[in-house]
């Protein structure tokens, strides 16, 4: 067992305190309890514990302070930063990486950023990994032309950071945000060493995982979760006309099912960058005439193209929304004219919940299956599966 050092100073693993095993049995606790509070029936649902309950993120985002701590910001309290602290739920190469980008950190001669007067230059260092243990580093800062920095000074810091890694490889990148931005997502790259991106393997897919992009942070689990999914898939693709993977980004459900289904399956992504990344991914494992990718909004796809095209009757929905869950459009789609299969996967459970029960999607689906995956050990969450089927 691991406990956290920091706590309560630290919110990014609130349960350390308790075994794991008790963690397992709170949180099947507090699923059952969200569907009681709604006065609804506890669905036969499946526990997925997760095969690592520690060190098992590949993506931490450490912030950098105008006084030149680094490590995670103390719990609520943004301005506070947990100086050295890498935390107990990120991957052991993270943690070894960590230690070298603090030391790069206390040395460096470039300017912290102030994120009450936005001066100053470097911002996050976000350290990413995969399962073949390569580091990805993306360093977070303010546009250089704000700066005035000189650029052999530049250049000299950055090579300091590279050989505090050798021998060890290393893909580095540099990443700039507007001066008052404090995301630590950046829209301007630089690549300063090796690659912008990694290679994840799940299962037998490959993915790339672009610096600033989204990605399962727990491979782990996430192979279970690809898994259960191509099971239930499986169990009704018999019967299904055309598959739908909404809100899909670059492909992690869609092109797992694509050897397995007679017809294209599209996924449908908001964000251009994501779907570029998904055609990459659909070459990557060969399946590039099997899955198509359409950058467009969910409400937009619906309203515009699937409803118009009259699609079959027989049609399978996975959806994937953002912690807020569906929109009001979307859910109204599912209730008035929704298609036979839904697989909805939740970051959220009780969104999921409120949307069946109190937002109407009851009156149209069945609850058939549920799974919960604890993505998220150390913390309250989890990653929920629902199958339903239309009444």
């Amino acid at each position: 067992m691991h406990t956290c050092p920091l706590l309560p100073r630290c919110g990014a693993a609130p349960l350390s305190h308790m075994p794991y095993s008790k963690q397992v049995d709170y949180k099947q606790e507090h699923f059952k309890e969200a569907f009681k509070k709604v006065g609804a029936k506890v669905p036969d649902f499946k526990f997925v514990p997760a095969p690592l309950p520690y060190f098992y993120r590949n993506r931490m985002d450490y912030t950098i302070s105008y006084k030149g701590e680094f490590g995670l910001r103390e719990k609520g309290k943004w301005w506070k930063v947990l100086d050295g602290h890498a935390c107990i739920v990120a991957d052991k190469t993270i943690r070894k990486a960590f230690k070298k980008v603090y030391k790069w950190v206390k040395a460096t001669n470039l300017p912290y950023y102030d994120r009450k007067k936005h001066t100053g230059f470097l911002k996050y260092a976000v350290i990413r990994t995969n399962l073949a243990g390569e580091l990805l580093i993306n360093i977070i800062t303010n546009p250089l032309e704000n700066c005035k920095l000189d650029k052999k000074q530049l250049v000299s810091e950055f090579e300091k950071l590279i050989s505090i890694f050798e021998p060890m490889p290393i893909n580095l990148v540099l990443s700039a945000t507007p001066v008052k931005s404090d995301r630590s997502i950046g829209t301007v790259y630089k690549v300063l060493h090796g690659n912008n991106f990694l290679v994840q393997k799940i299962n037998r897919f490959k993915y790339i995982v672009y610096a600033n992009a989204f990605f399962q942070n727990n491979p782990y689990v996430a192979k279970l979760l690809q898994k259960e999914l191509l099971k239930q898939v499986n169990d009704i693709i018999s019967q299904v006309g055309n598959i739908y993977d909404l809100y899909g980004g670059s492909g992690f459900f869609g092109i797992s099912i694509a050897s397995k289904f007679r017809h294209p399956v599209l996924v449908v992504e908001e964000f251009a960058e994501a779907t570029k990344s998904g055609k990459q991914n659909a070459r990557l494992n060969h399946v590039e005439n099997l899955v198509q990718f359409k950058t467009t909004s969910v409400d937009k796809f619906l309203a515009d193209v699937y409803f118009s095209s009259k699609q079959g009757d027989e049609d399978l929905f996975i959806l994937d929304p953002p912690r807020a869950g569906l929109t009001s459009k979307v859910l109204r789609f599912l209730i008035e004219v929704g298609p036979k299969f839904l697989i909805y996967i939740s970051c959220k459970y009780t969104r999921f919940i409120e949307e069946f029960y109190k937002l109407g999607l009851n009156t149209k689906y069945e609850i058939k299956n549920a799974l919960v995956f604890d993505m998220f050990p150390q913390t309250e969450h989890v990653e929920s599966l629902f199958y339903l089927i239309r009444k």
